[in-house]
């Protein structure tokens, strides 16, 4: 074990890292404030710099790492290892952040089904241990044999389970992806570790909800939306669900969607956008609780909102670039920033 000192403007925190473990699963699986958005060495938000220590880079390849200044000793957390006591300082305001809402946990986890949705994306199911304590909206790390590197995943579940959902899709130089396409994996170990991510839904906290999600984006929304919808109606918190593809081959789960927003008696209202065809009635028609829009998915989400939800909070998911569209379709909307949620993976 080596100990890791934190320096922020507001003072100094220190916790112990083991020599193979990543500095950022450390020190949130200790309980401390740390900055990460995506915590797999994509966004660059876990940037430190090394002031005493020596340390390992883990990934030395992440994509993040072009933007760093080595000679200035900085770092990612979620792609360092400490190889001696290491003092570290955070950029200013790291020290404001809330600490995780559960602690994150390491798990050997079993791959125990796979399913196809369409030509890129596969529903994948885990067998744990122990149930995973998380909140809707949160997201695992997976790490496999062979790949470097751990990937993101939003967990589709919405309550603990020995049982976790996640969704992947199919990326031509995605190294995870490729491999869970290429083989048949059934039986076989990943690492996990989590929960974590900030976009959570809070039951106690928000009203009514806006979610927008492009793509394999769903897998989080429909955690937050079985969380409100799954059971018999409950409540008066209302919901309008944007889900983003490019044609109707891209959809799935919508007989899902279409039982929740049939159970909620217009409290779950669902719109399906297809950005690059028309709907077509048979597609209307087999699911008739469901909107449908064509357009990208920020477009459907600014005409079809309904003008009277109270306080709504807004959660996206997706590609960068559409998650991107939407925090400023909800700005113009005139959204309070601190009401508006995502997890940017990409």
């Amino acid at each position: 074990m080596h100990t890791v000192l934190i320096r922020t403007p507001s003072g100094t925190t220190s916790y112990q890292a083991t020599a193979d473990e990543r500095l950022l699963d450390a020190g949130l699986r200790a309980g401390l404030c740390m900055p990460y958005e995506c915590a797999t060495g994509t966004c660059g938000q876990c940037r430190a710099t090394v002031l005493h220590g020596q340390h390992r880079d883990l990934w030395p390849e992440a994509p993040a790492a072009s933007k760093l200044r080595r000679e200035r000793g900085e770092v990612l957390l979620c792609q360092t290892a400490a190889c001696s006591a290491l003092e570290l300082a955070l950029p200013k305001g790291a020290e404001r952040m809330a600490g995780p809402q559960r602690l994150p946990v390491r798990y050997q986890a079993r791959v125990s089904g796979l399913r196809l949705l369409n030509a890129d994306i596969i529903e994948l199911r885990l067998d744990l241990p122990a149930p995973m304590d998380f909140l809707p909206g949160q997201f695992v790390l997976l790490g496999v044999p062979g790949v470097t590197g751990y990937r993101a995943y939003s967990m589709v579940n919405h309550v603990p389970a020995t049982t976790m959902t996640l969704l992947i899709k199919r990326r031509p130089d995605g190294g995870f992806s490729n491999w869970l396409f290429q083989a048949a994996r059934e039986g076989m170990r990943v690492d996990l570790f989590g929960p974590l991510g900030k976009a959570i839904f809070e039951a106690e906290a928000m009203h009514d909800i806006v979610c927008i999600a492009g793509g394999s984006g769903i897998a989080g929304m429909m955690s937050i939306v079985g969380a409100i919808h799954a059971q018999p109606l409950r409540g008066t918190r209302r919901t309008d669900l944007f889900f983003g593809v490019r044609a109707a081959h891209d959809l799935f789960y919508l007989s899902e969607l279409n039982a929740m927003a049939e159970r909620s008696r217009g409290q779950l209202r669902v719109t399906i956008a297809l950005s690059e065809t028309q709907p077509g009635p048979t597609l209307i028609n087999r699911y008739p609780a469901l909107h449908f829009a064509h357009g990208f998915v920020h477009e459907a989400a600014m005409q079809g909102m309904r003008p009277d939800l109270e306080t709504p909070t807004a959660f996206l998911a997706g590609p960068p670039i559409a998650v991107d569209a939407g925090i400023r379709m909800l700005m113009k909307q005139k959204f309070p920033l601190q009401r508006i949620r995502f997890d940017r993976f990409g």
